[in-house]
């Protein structure tokens, strides 16, 4: 058992553009582990293993980023932990997508997260952040029905069975009980409204999220890369080794390329999902308020979303030819010739120019050419291959990216093409479900998109008593228990040159 008051602190100083610390590290006090930095699919989470208690409580509160590669991760790798582990301080950011993964038979406890409120009463004013006790969520949920208000004028962003764990994938969770009478009348086309809403805006967030998390980390990987490429250039030069194997002058500018790119791609992202953000509030409002009196205003929310959605073209910048140049050297003995010439050099003046540019202190300075110093210089060639390894998959988690993004794309204009015809009532709101829901069901559907639409549409992917998988070629047994997390954790990077 790992003592209080101690720390992990396993990696260098990796901060974002804005200087914040993005570090994986943990620090454990009074039984309690903060956890702080950035959850990705490289981070290394097995270091909770020395902070080990049969009984854990996690802090997450100081998470500033997270991809879905990582929350996978992490929470896989939580269920196998063996210990009862107790999660606090959830940001929102994270608790949107952890719940798509949250099952009541889980080892995990959710006991406090944020979340989002506004007041259903004022439309002007902001959507506020607000930590929460899972507990009183819950026997809110229990006396006041599936809309929650936690104090005056502090209404919940989402119903019970988004917020609350013991109801997640829809299971007991309270039956809807709309206010106004169009809606009592309608309850289905009513919920189908509201919860497109919220399926539209996680995959945008999931898509946009995984495109920003993994430029954050590679930014981390270019920088090494940056300085290593450096010294391994001026280490041929001085050992006159002339067979270069990679244009890492080439990789550095595309990867600096892409890193600004995505920059400015994150600035459209940040103003729709804003736009997704106070639409999904009026949305609610329209939905589960008391006035309506028919659909018109469900169908104007809805209408606003799309149309923030579809309001700047949103092009994902482009990396086919950038992870083709990576992959071209995966395999490659990077650096080989220079240590060929660096075994069998006698110059002192070369061996030390070598030492020199990787920054390599010697014990004894007056031995220039030692077998410490070959295997240093092994070392870096080996970290050079792993920061290209890195650097790959985070390029990759870019591209997986693009392919969310693309795909919500398509469920936008799907849903601008018809909703015109359900506005005027010459096209029914079923056969706009019924024409999504088949769209679903026939794309070669990644298992972030499974968990998206199963989480808000139980039903969506069912076709009988089969559910298609989360790689549309077989179909498995709905008892099966669904989408695995390996499946979940294998396909994130999955490249489909399709999309």
């Amino acid at each position: 058992m790992a003592a209080d008051n101690t720390q992990r602190n396993p990696t260098p100083q990796k901060n974002d553009a804005n200087g914040v610390d993005l570090r994986f590290r943990l620090h454990k006090a009074q039984g309690i582990v903060k956890i702080y930095g950035a959850l990705d699919a490289t981070t290394t989470v097995e270091l909770l293993e020395d902070m080990r208690d049969s009984d854990m409580i996690l802090d997450l509160s100081e998470i500033k980023s997270a991809s879905w590669g990582g929350i996978v991760k992490f929470y896989k790798y939580l269920l196998g932990f063996g210990a009862a582990i107790k999660l606090r301080g959830i940001p929102a950011h994270l608790f949107r997508s952890l719940r798509l993964l949250v099952d009541k038979s889980d080892p995990v406890t959710i006991e406090e997260a944020e979340i989002e409120v506004f007041d259903p009463l004022d439309s002007k004013k902001p959507i506020e952040k607000r930590r929460q006790a899972i507990n009183d969520l819950e026997r809110l949920a229990i006396a006041q029905g599936p809309i929650i208000t936690v104090a005056p004028g502090k209404q919940v962003l989402g119903i019970a069975e988004y917020i609350c764990p013991r109801y997640f994938q829809s299971r007991g969770a309270p039956a809807p009980e709309f206010a106004n009478s169009w809606c009592k009348g309608h309850p289905a086309e009513s919920l189908f409204w509201f919860n497109l809403g919220h399926v539209l805006s996680t995959a945008f967030v999931l898509g946009s999220d995984l495109i920003e998390s993994s430029r954050r980390n590679m930014n981390a990987s270019l920088a090494d890369l940056t300085t290593l490429f450096k010294a391994l250039r001026i280490a041929e030069k001085a050992l006159t080794a002339t067979g270069r194997q990679i244009d890492d002058q080439r990789v550095v500018r595309e990867l600096n390329s892409l890193n600004q790119q995505i920059i400015n791609f994150n600035h459209v992202c940040s103003g729709i999902e804003g736009h997704c953000s106070l639409a999904l509030k009026d949305l609610q409002i329209a939905t589960w308020g008391p006035n309506i009196a028919n659909p018109e205003s469900i169908l104007k929310a809805l209408h606003e979303l799309v149309f923030a959605a579809n309001s700047q073209a949103l092009v994902p910048p482009e990396v086919a030819s950038l992870l083709s140049h990576l992959d071209l050297h995966a395999d490659k003995e990077i650096g080989s010739e220079m240590l060929t010439k660096l075994k069998a050099c006698n110059d002192k003046n070369v061996l030390a120019e070598v030492r020199d540019a990787f920054n390599i202190m010697s014990m004894d300075d007056t031995l220039d050419h030692t077998d410490e110093l070959v295997m240093d210089i092994e070392l870096e060639l080996v970290a050079l291959r792993e920061h290209l390894r890195l650097a790959r998959t985070h390029v990759a988690a870019v591209k997986a990216g693009q392919t969310l993004l693309r795909r919500w794309q398509a469920d936008v204009q799907y849903i601008k093409a018809c909703l015109s015809g359900v506005k005027a009532e010459t096209t029914a709101w079923s056969e706009l479900r019924d024409g999504l829901f088949a769209q679903w069901r026939a794309r070669d559907m990644t298992p972030e998109e499974v968990k998206i639409y199963s989480f808000y549409f139980p039903d969506a992917l069912y076709l009988g008593e089969l559910i298609i998988d989360g790689n549309a070629s077989s179909i498995i047994d709905q008892a099966d228990g669904g989408i695995d997390l390996d499946q979940l954790l294998n396909a994130d990077f999955k490249i489909d040159s399709a999309d």
